[in-house]
Formats: structure tokens, sequence, C-alpha cells
């Protein structure tokens, strides 16, 4: 695949991350305001507690009742009731509630079963009273209760904890395999430079091997040539001195030892060329060292940022997963914008960040490889 493609590829993916991130940050900033959470001519209270000075969007203001228990509500105005219903808001979707209706009294109360309503779970729920007055006005209110609960022996937070697990297992599959991957060029880069590694191995000459015992022989044969002259010679040396010594023979000749001396010189000069190539192989201090050869250089595999289809796909079965897993636990409302956040921030991690992760981790490794195959190749 072309490399202009590759990385224009590479530019538009992150440009969508950045996008997602973006909005994930806007999301997260934005901060409900408080405010009279009762909307019309009546008033409201939840066990006890006056719903108008409370903030459905604030954690702190969540009204703590137990699963399987029971909640008081409360409703008055100066005008009669004709019916009411309550509704649950579960990441922007409404699950219907109880809806009854009034005998037109200004006032009346009500013991709601939690089971109920918080058919999900435990955790935060955002809870909706609609209730219509007798001369057709409309009086509406929210609060935020929070079900007391274990998460894991429920339906959703079972369900929750299984889509995180099933996200976070099938990242981790990619992860190895991008670890592995050979698409990029970083097999292909690793299988080039192995192969001309092999090749220069099989090409190679042998070191010196035949060349050393070569040389070997030659001067094991040149010394014990050398040795058995130089034997003749002390003899011959010696003969003479005793033929001196016994007066046998001519008296010592200056003149013919002169003479016998630019023999010798005259001998070693016309043998100086016999000698040369025995000079030459022996190894000696003098001789210029060879010109050492330039280290071959492989390509490197090139790091880019990854994006798995794979992994955007266990992002998203982990992010929602992770939202349903907050709200069970009492750490986030179930809200729409939670559902988004975490999806988002499921295909940015599992998709994105973990996936890099593991090219990373591959190109480092061919690219050590490439280094150790070029310093042996250098030896």
């Amino acid at each position: 695949m072309n490399h202009a493609v590759i990385r224009r590829a590479d530019r538009t993916a992150l440009a969508l991350v950045a996008g997602l991130c973006a909005v994930f940050v806007a999301m997260a900033g934005a901060v409900s305001t408080a405010s009279a959470e009762i909307d019309g001519p009546c008033g409201a209270t939840v066990n006890g507690i006056d719903v108008e000075t409370l903030d459905s969007g604030d954690k702190g203001d969540a009204i703590k009742v137990k699963k399987g228990g029971q909640v008081e509500l409360t409703m008055s105005s100066t005008v009669g009731f004709q019916s009411h219903e309550i509704e649950l808001d579960y990441f922007g979707q409404k699950l219907p509630g109880d809806k009854r209706d009034d005998n037109g009294d200004s006032f009346f109360s009500d013991f709601v079963d939690v089971d109920d309503y918080a058919t999900a779970g435990v955790g935060l729920y955002k809870v909706y009273g609609v209730a219509t007055l007798t001369n057709g006005d409309v009086c509406s209110g929210a609060v935020l209760i929070d079900v007391e609960g274990n998460p894991l022996t429920t339906i959703a937070g079972a369900a929750g904890a299984g889509a995180v697990a099933l996200g976070t297992v099938g990242a981790a599959a990619g992860l190895a395999s991008s670890a592995a991957s050979s698409s990029g060029g970083i097999g292909g880069i690793k299988d080039m430079v192995e192969e001309a590694f092999r090749e220069s191995r099989a090409t190679e000459k042998p070191a010196a091997g035949g060349l050393d015992d070569m040389k070997d022989m030659v001067e094991d044969a040149f010394r014990e040539s050398r040795a058995k002259d130089e034997a003749a010679a002390e003899a011959a040396r010696l003969d003479r001195v005793l033929d001196d010594l016994a007066g046998n023979g001519n008296p010592y000749n200056p003149l013919g030892a002169l003479f016998g001396c630019l023999g010798a010189l005259v001998f070693a000069v016309i043998t100086l060329p016999l000698r040369l190539p025995f000079m030459a192989i022996s190894s000696g201090g003098d001789s210029a060292p060879a010109p050492a050869s330039k280290p071959r250089r492989f390509p490197r595999a090139r790091w880019t940022p990854r994006i798995t289809i794979l992994g955007i796909i266990c992002g998203l079965i982990a992010g929602a997963g992770a939202a349903v897993l907050l709200q069970q636990y009492s750490i986030a409302i179930a809200t729409r914008a939670l559902l988004i956040q975490m999806l988002i921030a499921g295909v940015v991690v599992y998709g994105l960040v973990m996936p890099t992760i593991g090219r990373t981790i591959a190109v480092m490794r061919v690219n050590g490889r490439v280094s150790q195959l070029e310093k042996r190749l250098g030896r």
C-alpha cells in the first residue's frame, strides 16, 4: 500500500479521535446548575424531603432508599389532582412507572415500591413526576434517587461487568495481535533483513582458515631449511678451525675471506626474489591493515498510530458496560451524556491507545532485531 495513503488514513483517524475527545471534554465540562425541581402550581415531597430544594443533577442531593424498600411520595396543590404518573430516566430512555387516576383532592400521599421502578437494578436514577390538575394545568418535577444494594447481584450490574470483561479480553487479543502484526511493513522489513543476513552468511568465505594453514606450512619448511643450512655452515667452520689448529691446509688468507663475504652478499641479493613470497606470507607487525568495510544498513520499521476495527467494537462494548457500572455503583447518574462519554472513552482507549501500544512494541522489537543483524554482519 502507498505510504501516502497510509499517512492520509492515519491523519483522518487521528482527526476523528481528536474530535471525539473534544466532545468528551465538552460534555464532561458541562455542569448542571441548581434550580427548583418543581414546575407548576404544586409542591411535592419524597420521604419527607421537599423536592423544590433539591437539584436532580447533583449526586449530593440524591435521596437514598433501600433496594426492595418503599418511597413515600406526597403532592399538594390549591387545585385538585386528576391523575399523576411517575417515570425513570435511564440513559435518556424513559422507563414507564406508575400511572394512577386521582379523585380530585388537593393532596395525595402514595407509597411506591422501589423494585417497581428501579427495574434496571441499583444505583442512581432520575425520577420524573407529572400530575394533571382538575383545571387542566400540568405540574411536573424531578428528583434523584439512590437505590442502595450490591450491583453484581442485579441483572444490569452483571451485564455491565460482563460487557467490560468481554471488551477488555477482545482488546487484549487485539493488542497481542498488533504486537506480532506484519501489517504496515513491519513483518516485511523483518523478513527482508533476515533473508539478507542468511544470504550473506551462506556466501561468506571462510575467514582465513586455508590461508593460515598454508602460511604455517611454508614457514615451518623455511625454518627447517634454514636450520639445516646453519648446521652445515657451523660444521664447516668447525672443520676449518680444527685444520688451522693442526697446521693442515692453507694458512689464513685475508683476501680470500673478503671475497668469501662478497660472495655471500651476492648470493643473498640473487636469491632475494625467491624469498619475497615467503616474507609476504609470514605475519608481521609492519603489514598494512585491510581497509574496514562500510557497515551495512537496513531499513527500519516506521512508527505510526494504529486504529483497529476490533478495538473500536470492543471499546463500544466496554464503554457501555462501564457506563452501567458507574450508574450501578452510584458514581454517576444514568444520563445520555454519561453513555456518550463512556462510548467515546472506550473507542479511544480500546480502538487507538491499546493497538498503538501493540504496534510500538512490534516496531521496537523489529528495529532491535535489525540492529543486531547489522552488528553481526559488520563483524
